[in-house]
């Protein structure tokens, strides 16, 4: 029996702990756990727990009690790959190191401030020597701790941990990578699973500039794989991919099939999964891990930065939930002693319409600024919102004139194009496909379709433009430029970066 679950501090909210087991952990800033129906998910909890990449799952129970495995390495050599990734070689018993590719090794380490450990993604495993991939800065406390090794000194670590694996299926598969991320990935890629041979792959590697480009022969050496290294701050000379890996993804072709698999910074991480679920690509189809660099002396971080910069929105999955609740429950604001103009829910809805459509440009010109990436996942929750309140509009419509709802098609003012009425039932019927289908269930069965589909959305805010316009509203006329200005400026990639310094590649 397990009597209780906690988070010790030290969460690097990787994440691990809630795709093994999403029933008790929840991640946001850190892992939280959310139920305490312990027994039943007895199994996955303690998986998580030993997979943690930080030990800080605590699990207290009756039954044992679980401690960490501790296995011993001998170090062989550290070598450069360019100035901020090292090659780390470490021989092991190969009755310990029973390892699946894409898999992390946790390696203990003591200085004068005390014990620390970190985590480091397993490259290849050959002959009982285990090649690892780190990164390194001279400020750095596991820099210092490597440096002072000598071949043939001890080295503790855990056995080979983590669930981020390359599937078994010949489906479409693109791995995205920034700096050591590319780590896991070249061990998943030189020993493919059975059953993913045949399957078309795609490398996108993101590093800052030409200096920093590792492991492209190894990766050239690998048949039937598409390689793209990307450069946020290439030299003149470089005839290759420019800008930020996020700004890569969208010359990508995503089918309902195609697998993503994403590690490194986990801004890039966070952004890409974010994107992903705009364009529709199903959320068990996107694979990743993410580790923070715990070695930066960067002071913390205030709550406005945090919030603009880094998209940290306090209780996220809440908020979610919130806007669905807004949106069902709108109808009753029409009804009497609540009833408000009809006029409002044109407005209202018009208001957040703009915002759905402006968000995704927005997002693209400026990269900087995570909130927006944040508000692009939240794109199909505001859309259903919108669609609630102009039926909510259309409704009050009705009510407040009086007329039948056959007047749609009998009265000659609905089907001409100058009236605003027929812009308004335009925009009406574009929004009936667009709310019935902006569901999960609707986008496994329409698959490349409901992408598609979607596509009625410019068509809703077009109508809504000049529907708003015709009735006299100046916003109809404004809303309409600003969006189409950043859609232009997005389409010819035009990007304001807000700090001189790329955060990741």
């Amino acid at each position: 029996m397990i009597n209780n679950v906690s988070i010790k501090p030290g969460c690097i909210a990787c994440g691990t702990c809630e795709r093994i087991c999403p029933k008790i952990f929840h991640v946001t800033k850190t892992s939280e756990v959310i139920s305490r129906d312990f027994d039943s998910q007895k199994r996955l909890i303690f998986e998580a727990a030993r997979n943690c990449p930080v030990s800080v799952i605590a699990v207290e129970s009756d039954e044992f009690e679980l401690k960490p495995t501790v296995m011993k390495g001998v170090f062989e050599s550290l070598e450069p790959l360019n100035p901020h990734v090292w090659r780390l070689r470490v021989k092991v018993d190969p009755t310990e190191f029973i390892y699946t590719p894409g898999q992390y090794v946790r390696f203990r380490m003591k200085d004068k401030k005390g014990s620390f450990a970190r985590c480091y993604s397993v490259v290849s495993y050959k002959d009982g020597v285990a090649e690892f991939c780190v990164k390194f800065s001279p400020e750095s406390r596991s820099h210092a701790w490597l440096a002072l090794k000598k071949r043939g000194a001890v080295i503790e670590a855990t056995p080979p941990r983590g669930h981020f694996k390359l599937k078994p299926t010949a489906h479409p598969k693109i791995l995205i990578a920034t700096s050591t991320g590319i780590a896991p990935m070249i061990s998943m890629l030189e020993e493919r699973v059975a059953g993913s041979e045949k399957a078309r792959v795609t490398v996108l590697m993101g590093v800052r500039d030409e200096s920093e480009i590792f492991y492209l022969e190894r990766l050239e050496a690998i048949p039937n794989i598409k390689i793209i290294y990307t450069l946020s701050q290439p030299g003149e000379d470089w005839k290759g991919s420019r800008g930020r890996v996020t700004e890569q993804l969208s010359g990508l072709q995503l089918t309902p099939e195609t697998e993503i698999y994403l590690c490194g910074n986990p801004k890039m991480v966070d952004q890409v999964r974010a994107d992903c679920a705009a364009r529709g690509q199903p959320d068990e189809k996107i694979f990743w891990e993410g580790f923070v660099d715990q070695d930066t002396n960067e002071p913390p971080r205030s709550w406005l930065v945090r919030f603009f910069l880094d998209g940290e929105v306090p209780y996220l999955p809440w908020l979610s939930k919130a806007l669905f609740a807004a949106a069902f429950l709108s109808p009753l604001l029409l009804l009497p002693g609540l009833a408000l103009e009809f006029t409002e829910f044109s407005s209202v809805g018009w208001t957040v319409l703009f915002g759905v459509m402006l968000v995704r440009p927005l997002a693209d010109v400026f990269p900087d600024l995570g909130i927006l990436r944040t508000l692009v996942s939240l794109r199909r929750e505001f859309g259903v919102l919108t669609g609630f309140l102009l039926f909510d509009h259309l409704l009050g419509f009705f009510i407040a004139s009086g007329l039948p709802v056959s007047s749609l098609w009998t009265d000659p003012t609905f089907s001409d194009p100058k009236s605003f009425l027929f812009w308004g039932l335009v925009g009406i019927l574009a929004l009936i496909p667009l709310v019935i289908t902006s569901n999960d269930l609707s986008m496994r069965i329409l698959k490349r379709g409901w992408k598609r589909l979607h596509r009625l959305a410019y068509l809703l805010f077009l109508a809504g433009a000049v529907h708003v316009y015709l009735v006299g509203e100046e916003t109809g006329l404004i809303y309409g430029a600003i969006v189409a200005v950043f859609w232009l400026l997005a389409g010819l990639k035009v990007k304001f970066n807000l700090s001189s310094r790329a955060p990741y590649g």
